[in-house]
């Protein structure tokens, strides 16, 4: 149903976010801090009250995920990981066929270009 659906994929979602939110493993360099990408001009105490990460934003079945390429393979098995388990746990996949993987301000190595292509 619609409403099971909805209520997967929030959850979905919500955990890879604060997996890597909350990571001290090497899942944790995928993360974009809020500051990174804030104005300077934005004052500290605005800063102090949102999320520390650029959380996901969903519509219907689309996904967007705001990440940081992974400069090492662990970080990527790890993020396979997950997403397998919330697989076996919720029954909702990554299809690789209708995923794209977008670099913004990024100029990634040979190594991470070959990361991101084991991701389909």
């Amino acid at each position: 149903s619609t409403v099971k659906f909805t209520v997967c994929h929030h959850f979905w979602i919500t955990i890879i976010h604060r997996m890597i939110q909350n990571s001290t493993s090497s899942l944790s360099q995928l993360k974009i801090d809020f500051q990174d990408v804030a104005h300077p001009s934005h004052e500290l105490e605005l800063t102090r009250s949102i999320s520390t990460a650029i959380p996901p934003c969903a519509f219907a079945d689309d996904t967007t995920m705001a990440l940081k390429t992974p400069s090492n393979r662990q970080a990527a098995q790890e993020l396979k990981t997950i997403l397998q388990d919330l697989e076996e746990v919720t029954g909702l996949r990554v299809n690789p066929t209708k995923s794209e993987i977008i670099l913004l301000y990024d100029d990634p190595s040979e190594e991470q270009k070959a990361i991101l292509a084991d991701f389909g």
